[in-house]
């Protein structure tokens, strides 16, 4: 993305919790059990690490270097790698252009070691597409209809006349008026179950009313 148009809002230092790294494994015991298997055994196991391989070495100190390389390998002791995270998207009909929140985690590794995470939150002002206008207009539209059902009295649609009335009476186009109706007796079927009596009311009847 163009950092011109960057704004980065916060910074955050954290430190993450990472898989073991040398020094720990080497801790971890891998004595010889009359039952069960070691804790150094039961990590590898627990990653992949292939049991025959472990078990066709003889020597236990061998044993122990050979799974410590191997967990190393298939899980380093240092945090996964994530993908930007869109936060959050801000749209400005008026102008065309949104405003783009993404989240970021950058790991700092210094000699080899894990140190810590710096998680950041960057805006981003970017030109507008024609389709998001219309899925923004769209979306204003349906929670604008929401609102406007929410405060109605459900007991006061109980007929086909009152849903044709409520979805004409502020509407601006045939798809709008449509669209009231719709929304209106869906909600009226989730509020009233079995109770509800859907009316059939076509696309004829909606344009001329």
């Amino acid at each position: 993305m163009d950092n011109m148009n960057k704004k980065v809002v916060s910074t955050e230092k954290v430190i993450l919790e990472v898989p073991p790294n040398r020094e720990e494994l080497s801790k971890m015991d891998h004595s010889e059990r009359e039952s069960g298997d070691s804790d150094l055994m039961v990590k590898a196991m627990s990653i992949g690490v292939n049991r025959s391989q472990i078990e066709g070495i003889n020597d236990i100190d061998k044993q122990k270097r050979f799974m410590i390389d191997e967990i190393l390998r298939l899980d380093p002791p240092f945090p996964k790698r994530t993908q930007p995270v869109l936060v959050n998207t801000k749209y400005h009909p008026d102008s065309m252009e949104k405003m783009v929140s993404f989240k970021y985690v950058k790991h700092i590794i210094t000699g080899g070691i894990y140190s810590h995470s710096i998680i950041s939150i960057e805006e981003y002002k970017l030109p507008m597409e024609n389709r998001e206008l219309d899925n923004y207009t769209k979306n204003c539209l349906e929670d604008s209809i929401t609102k406007e059902i929410n405060s109605l009295n459900i007991n006061d649609y109980n007929s086909k006349q009152a849903i044709m009335n409520f979805a004409c009476g502020n509407a601006t186009s045939s798809g709008e008026k449509r669209t009231r109706m719709v929304m209106l007796q869906n909600h009226l079927k989730n509020q009233l179950g079995s109770d509800y009596k859907h009316r059939r009311i076509t696309n004829f009847e909606i344009s001329t009313h």
